[in-house]
């Protein structure tokens, strides 16, 4: 399950239509993100390129605080459940737990840790698989999203590390013998 929540936390930055720096922090900047396809489906793959800059160490126990709204057919909160959804996520743990899924994106110069040092990340062709969960779960996830991610130390959670919004659509499509 928690590899499905790490899977799913890069999933919906990676599903994003659009992923912007919120501009509130001197200390990162996150720029030229796309993603493809435009809309994602599901169930189906996806591929995220981005860049980023950190201009110094963020801290051990830093703390990822995920909001997701879903759109359709009103603005929704989704609530968190088992690690997915509108989460606050131990970047460390996850870091730690499923090293295949975030090393690569780290530097080739920068160890792959929890402390996240200073330097350039970028990904330029970081692929995701969103698996087939069933019609039913697929139909219902399908939809418009938008929220935001934004990163603290949990020692000074009223300092803000990073911050990022983003809006994303997932289209459903059946499986066929193809995809």
């Amino acid at each position: 399950m928690m590899l499905l929540a790490a899977v799913t936390l890069l999933a919906s930055l990676a599903a994003a239509n659009e992923i912007k720096d919120c501009g509130l922090t001197p200390g990162a900047v996150f720029h030229d993100a796309t993603v493809s396809p435009d809309p994602v489906i599901v169930p189906g793959s996806m591929t995220l390129a981005f860049q980023g800059d950190l201009r110094s160490d963020w801290p051990d126990d830093m703390i990822l605080k995920v909001e997701v709204i879903k759109e359709d057919p009103y603005d929704i909160e989704v609530p968190c459940m088992k690690g997915l959804g509108s989460c606050d996520v131990d970047m460390c743990d996850y870091i730690t737990k499923f090293p295949d899924v975030f090393c690569p994106l780290f530097p080739p110069d920068i160890p792959c840790g929890c402390v996240l040092k200073a330097g350039h990340y970028q990904s330029d062709g970081f692929k995701i698989t969103l698996p087939d969960l069933g019609e039913a779960i697929d139909k219902i996830i399908a939809g418009g999203y938008h929220g935001n991610v934004t990163l603290f130390s949990k020692s000074a959670p009223a300092t803000l590390l990073g911050c990022l919004s983003f809006n994303f659509n997932l289209k459903y499509e059946p499986p066929t013998a193809d995809n």
